[in-house]
């Protein structure tokens, strides 16, 4: 049974390439991401109707809905370290070092209700107690992880890292390297597209 999720497509721009920073023996699973993004909902073994995501979020967000609209038209770069920590999600096969978004930080309100009012609608079922806006940077093998929390390196590069928002997208998939994703929004979508095939070609060296 496929899941779904629907995502807010977050593009990060770093000084420096994460590969830099990121040990390949020390990655496992997808590895340093490059599809930046922030999960909205996440509908395990379930199909939410894509049709119905836009209209839903509508009624669920009222005045706002266009405020986020134009939050998403604008194209604006944000200040990574005035918006998310970094931190770490534990799972037993995977350590993932993510930037958590801050409660005080950007969308934080949009996200929020809208995780709620869908989790409500569509009876969704999490593994998490509450809901935590965050960008995964990688997955590495547990017990590696303190490294890179610790990294003054990595933490460096993150001061001068820039962020912004561009488009609600839509994906479903059984798990790795079977995700279709839909733009719901298409404000930057060639955008996106081109940025995430440089990042993934750009040599190191």
């Amino acid at each position: 049974m496929e899941n779904t999720c629907i995502m807010l497509s977050t593009p990060l721009y770093t000084p420096v390439d994460l590969r830099c920073i990121f040990d390949e023996v020390d990655l496992v699973g997808e590895g340093i991401i490059f599809d930046h993004h922030i999960t909205i909902v996440f509908a395990k073994e379930m199909i939410v109707p894509k049709e119905e995501i836009l209209s839903s979020m509508v009624t669920i967000l009222g005045e706002e809905y266009e405020e986020f609209i134009d939050m998403l038209k604008r194209d604006e770069k944000f200040k990574v370290k005035d918006l998310y920590d970094l931190d770490c999600f534990k799972g037993e096969e995977a350590h993932h070092i993510i930037l958590k978004m801050r409660k005080e930080g950007m969308a934080w309100d949009y996200l929020e209700k809208v995780n709620k009012a869908l989790m409500r609608k569509y009876d969704i079922k999490s593994d998490f107690s509450e809901y935590n806006p965050h960008i995964t940077l990688a997955s590495v093998i547990p017990g590696e992880s303190e490294k890179y929390l610790n990294s003054k390196k990595l933490q460096l590069i993150l001061e001068d890292s820039m962020i912004s928002v561009d488009d609600v997208i839509y994906s479903i998939g059984e798990g790795p390297g079977t995700w279709k994703q839909t733009h719901l929004t298409n404000y930057h979508a060639l955008d996106r597209f081109f940025k995430m095939e440089n990042d993934k070609k750009t040599p190191l060296y």
